[in-house]
């Protein structure tokens, strides 16, 4: 979802912090608090205001490196423990319906998406997506292996 869909559907459906539908989850993804700041105006971005069992907000940029700086201000990507908490939260959630977006819904939403289907394909099918992931962030999509992938070779 971008943006804008995510928290008319949230409305739509009568979400919020106090009444979330038990079978769903939700990863709500904005820029960081500098890029919301200068660039993009914005004070007010998580639909939910607080993480929870069936919650996660992250704020990174939708950039393809760890961070950069650019006419003195610093952007900044996925960071690692960002990527564990967001890795651990889909563990505990498999099967559950994941509602994803991010500012447009077309790069870090679909980094994440991505990483899902590409991880159990079992659990989801691509036909069942209103977006079908042709626009992921890289960056984001091989974080997320990254971790999960060492977080089962430190298991074994």
């Amino acid at each position: 979802f971008s943006h804008q869909d995510f928290d008319k559907y949230c409305q739509d459906n009568g979400w919020s912090d106090d009444a979330l539908p038990k079978d769903k989850c939700f990863i709500s993804i904005c820029g960081s608090p500098e890029c919301q700041k200068y660039y993009l105006e914005e004070t007010e971005c998580h639909w939910f205001k607080k993480d929870s069992e069936q919650v996660i907000n992250l704020d990174f940029d939708d950039i393809s490196v760890e961070s950069f700086d650019w006419k003195g201000h610093t952007f900044h990507g996925i960071a690692e423990e960002q990527a564990k908490h967001l890795v651990d939260f889909i563990l505990k959630n498999k099967g559950s319906d994941f509602y994803i977006h991010c500012r447009a819904g077309v790069s870090r939403s679909q980094g994440v998406t991505r990483f899902i289907l590409d991880i159990f394909p079992e659990e989801y099918e691509v036909g069942n997506l209103k977006n079908p992931c042709l626009t992921p962030n890289y960056y984001v999509l091989s974080t997320l292996k990254k971790i999960f992938y060492e977080k089962f070779d430190n298991q074994n």
